[in-house]
């Protein structure tokens, strides 16, 4: 089953923010990023529910959000697939 999956990004204050849309069960990630290393990963019920934690956790502005890219479940995010089957 081919599912696809919508990722945002956002910059403040030096740092790179990514949220990572998950299964509907499941939720929206939000990761923070200093340089390419991943420093903070938080599990979120929504999308914006990752955008009002990074507001309020570290600063990061609402309208600041950039959509990216769709992730396609076959080819961006494998494990996907497996847990559906």
């Amino acid at each position: 089953m081919k599912m696809q999956f919508r990722l945002f990004r956002a910059q403040h204050n030096g740092l790179r923010f990514e949220i990572e849309e998950d299964l509907p069960r499941v939720g929206a990630y939000l990761y923070r990023y200093e340089g390419e290393e991943t420093t903070h990963d938080y599990l979120q019920d929504s999308i914006e529910d990752c955008k009002e934690f990074a507001l309020e956790e570290f600063g990061v502005p609402l309208d600041s959000w950039v959509f990216l890219k769709m992730l396609d479940s076959q080819t961006d995010i494998p494990f996907v697939d497996n847990y559906l089957s």
